[in-house]
C-alpha cells in the first residue's frame, strides 16, 4: 500500500528507519530489502547536478503572418545548446509542527555552493548565475513540486532557472520503491518520481518503472526507464528516459543518478515548444567537515517554514531604468528598452492577468502627466469598451521614488466583464511609463489569489536628476 510521504505513518516509518539501523548482510535473490533514504537532521549532504541539452526550439509566428495564412504559418525553429552546473548543501529536517499545512513536510535548509545555466545557438546566449549574496534558502516540496525560497532577498527568474534543475536532491527519496524488494523486481514509480525527473508540473500518463539489477551489502543499483507524458504551465509534452539509480546502503542515501531524457513539448502561453535531448547526472555524499552556516540548530536567520516574501522575483527592465518585484505566476514574455509584456499564468497554462508597460514620454525633473488628461486619454483610447471607473488615486511612494497614479475601471470586451488598471509612474528624472494590467472580474472578487499589485512595486534606478527648464 501507498503511504502518502506527508502522513503520519510514512514519518513513523522513516523514524523507525532511523532507529532501527542498515541491514548489511549479503543478500539472496529472494531477499527483499526495504529502501529508504535516511532523514538525518544532524548530518549535512552535497549535491552536484550537472546537465547538458541540445536540440531545437519552436517559437510560435506572429498572429498576423505576412507571408502565410495563420493555418499556414510555421513556427520558427531554433537550434539550442544549454549546460547547468548546481552544487548545493542540504541540512534535511521534518516539520516539528503537529498539525497545519506545513505539518511533517521534509525541508531542507540549502546553502548554494555554485550554480550556473548557460545557454548557446541560434537562441539569445544566456549565462545565469547566483549571486554571491543569494546563498540561503529553504527548500520543500509543495504541490508535489520544489520549491526554493530565497531568505537572502528576492532573486531573478535567471537566477531561479539555475537553481531550478530535474533530480533535485530533496526529491531522489521519491525515486526509491516504496515497498520490499528483490533482486530483479520491478515497480511503478509515482508522478513524485516523475515529477523530479521531468520538472513536468501535471501528469497526463507515468510509464516509469524501475527494475533493481544488484543488491550488495553496501549498494543497491536500480535501472529505470519508460514515458511521460504530461504538461509545463499548460505546454504538452512527452519524455522518455532512462538510467540508473545508484543507492548507498550505508548512509541511507541515493547518491548517483545518470538519466537520459528525450523531451517532445508544443507551446504554450509562456514556454515555448522544444524537442530536446538532455542528460542529467546527480552525485551526492555526506560531508564530514561542520558547516558553520548549517550548524546551529536555533539560528535565528533560518525559518521554519518558506512564506510568501521568500518566494518573490526581481524582474529588471532591459535599461536598468527601474525594478519590479512579484510572484512566481508572472512571466516575462516581451521585453525591450520602449515595451514589455508580462503575464500571469496559472497552473493549467491559462493566462489570467496581462501587465503591458510603456514608456512615456519625458517630461521635466519632478513633473508628470496631469492624471485628468490621464484619466481622459484612457477613456478615449477603451471607447465602446469602457463602462466605469470604480477605483483612483495618488500612490504611496517612498521617499525618492517619484510619482504614482492609479486607475481602476471596469468594462467589456466581446461582453465579457474585464477589469483594467492603469497606471502613471513618474521617476524623480521626469521619465515616465505607462502600465495597463488586464484581468477577468472575477479573477479581482477572488481573495485567495493576490499579485495583481505587481506594477506598485516598481522602484526606480539611482540616477542623476534632470535640470529643470528655464522659463523662455
Amino acid at each position: 500500500m501507498w503511504i502518502s510521504p506527508f502522513s503520519p505513518l510514512h514519518r513513523c516509518s522513516i523514524l523507525l528507519v532511523l532507529l532501527s539501523g542498515l541491514t548489511t548482510r549479503s543478500s539472496s535473490a529472494a531477499e527483499k530489502f526495504s529502501l529508504r533514504e535516511r532523514v538525518d537532521g544532524q548530518r549535512v549532504v552535497r549535491s552536484t547536478c550537472l546537465m547538458t541539452a541540445d536540440g531545437l526550439y519552436f517559437l510560435d509566428p506572429p498572429v498576423e503572418s505576412k507571408t502565410a495564412k495563420p493555418d499556414k504559418a510555421q513556427p520558427e525553429t531554433l537550434k539550442v545548446k544549454a549546460t547547468t552546473k548546481l552544487v548545493v548543501l542540504d541540512r534535511w529536517k521534518l516539520s516539528e509542527s503537529a498539525d497545519g499545512p506545513n505539518a511533517g513536510v521534509l525541508t531542507a535548509r540549502r546553502l548554494i555552493e555554485f550554480a550556473q545555466a548557460d545557454v548557446s545557438g541560434q537562441v539569445r546566449p544566456a549565462s545565469n548565475q547566483i549571486r554571491k549574496e543569494r546563498r540561503r534558502f529553504l527548500t520543500d516540496i509543495h504541490d508535489e513540486m520544489v520549491r526554493n525560497g530565497s531568505l537572502d532577498g528576492s532573486i531573478t527568474r535567471q537566477e531561479l532557472e539555475a537553481i531550478t534543475t530535474p533530480g533535485d536532491g530533496i526529491t531522489l527519496w521519491t525515486l526509491l520503491p516504496k515497498q520490499e524488494v528483490a533482486v530483479g523486481e520491478t515497480y511503478k514509480l509515482d508522478n513524485l518520481g516523475a515529477k523530479s525527473l521531468t520538472l513536468f508540473d501535471t501528469i497526463a500518463v507515468n510509464g516509469l518503472e524501475g527494475k533493481i539489477e544488484k543488491i550488495d551489502t553496501d549498494r543497491v543499483e536500480i535501472r529505470i526507464h519508460g514515458e511521460v507524458r504530461g504538461a509545463v504551465l499548460g505546454a504538452e509534452g512527452k519524455m522518455v528516459l532512462e538510467g540508473t539509480i545508484g543507492f548507498n546502503r550505508i548512509d541511507g542515501l541515493v547518491d548517483s543518478l545518470v538519466i537520459n531524457r528525450d523531451e517532445s513539448r508544443r507551446p504554450g502561453s509562456v514556454e515555448a515548444g522544444l524537442e530536446i535531448h538532455s542528460k542529467l547526472e546527480v552525485k551526492r555524499e555526506v560531508v564530514e567537515k561542520v558547516v558553520p552556516e548549517l550548524a546551529s540548530e536555533s539560528d535565528p536567520s533560518w525559518p521554519k517554514f518558506i512564506e510568501n516574501k521568500h518566494l518573490s522575483i526581481l524582474w529588471n527592465e532591459p535599461s536598468g531604468l527601474f525594478g519590479m518585484e512579484h510572484d512566481r505566476d508572472w512571466h516575462v514574455t516581451w521585453t525591450d528598452i520602449q515595451e514589455s509584456v508580462i503575464k500571469r499564468v496559472d497552473k493549467g497554462g491559462t493566462v489570467i492577468a496581462q501587465c503591458n508597460m510603456k514608456r512615456g514620454p519625458t517630461v521635466a525633473a519632478g513633473r508628470h502627466q496631469d492624471p485628468a488628461q490621464f484619466r481622459e486619454d484612457v477613456r478615449t483610447a477603451l471607447g465602446t469598451q469602457y463602462k466605469r471607473v470604480f477605483g483612483e488615486g495618488v500612490l504611496d511612494r517612498l521617499e525618492g521614488q517619484g510619482y504614482g497614479y492609479k486607475l481602476a475601471i471596469e468594462g467589456l470586451i466581446q461582453e465579457l466583464p474585464v477589469v483594467w488598471y492603469y497606471y502613471l509612474m513618474s521617476s524623480p528624472a521626469g521619465d515616465q511609463y505607462v502600465s495597463t494590467i488586464t484581468t477577468t472580474l472575477a479573477e479581482t472578487r477572488e481573495t485567495s489569489k493576490t499579485g495583481l499589485g505587481l506594477v506598485e512595486s516598481l522602484r526606480w534606478s539611482a540616477q542623476p536628476k534632470k535640470q529643470e527648464e528655464s522659463p523662455k
